[in-house]
């Protein structure tokens, strides 16, 4: 998770499925696989940088919040991930 200096979060999210239908009518099974992006984002807390691998959406309301920071301290939904990254960056804060 972290590596020495880096913070990495990678983020899975399951995938859609649905149909492919041919000018035949014909419907065979396909998946719709995620937009993963790897992104940068500048932790003011932490004084480094955090390396997400991430859907576009993740990185659209991370954006939308302002920063990683307020991001992962604010909000109460996040992941597993985010939590072990919260729980780092109160300590920064304590320290």
């Amino acid at each position: 998770m972290f590596d020495g200096l880096k913070y990495i979060v990678k983020i899975r999210c399951k995938p859609g499925f649905g149909n492919n239908k041919s000018r035949f009518n014909k419907l065979t099974k396909r998946k719709f696989s995620i937009n993963y992006k790897r992104n940068k984002f500048w932790s003011f807390i932490l004084n480094d940088f955090v390396y997400i691998i991430s859907s576009v959406k993740l990185v659209r309301s991370i954006r939308n919040y302002g920063s990683i920071d307020f991001y992962v301290i604010n909000n109460n939904n996040i992941c597993k991930q985010f939590v072990i990254l919260r729980q780092h960056m109160i300590n920064t804060l304590m320290s």
